[in-house]
């Protein structure tokens, strides 16, 4: 199997166990931070609907795309299955923690 399979089968597992807990933990008393915390440079990357949808207090839902993506080059050198989809998780897992940190804050 390529590491590509194996990056979306591992994909596929993991990225449900990181949405859930904010979904499962949310405080529905908490209002979302204002917009203005939002850094002008994003700001231009959000669909204009859903900022206005977030100023009027409304909830929203949206998909975010995220550029950076975990180098699994060498997990692929290494021959133990186990110890490579142990390798490939963990690498997947970082970058999610670096990647999403923000995103995560100002959800919560």
């Amino acid at each position: 199997m390529t590491w590509r399979k194996w990056f979306g089968l591992v994909l596929i597992a993991v990225l449900p166990l990181l949405l859930i807990p904010p979904l499962t933990t949310a405080d529905p008393s908490l209002d979302p931070p204002p917009l203005q915390k939002i850094a002008p440079a994003l700001r231009v990357k959000i669909e204009p609907q859903v900022l206005k949808e977030l100023a009027s207090g409304e909830k929203t839902t949206t998909i975010v795309y995220l550029t950076q993506q975990a180098d699994l080059a060498p997990a692929r050198r290494i021959k133990a299955k186990l110890t490579r989809r142990q390798a490939v998780v963990s690498s997947l897992q970082a970058v999610a923690e670096r990647s999403q940190r923000d995103i995560r804050v100002y959800l919560d």
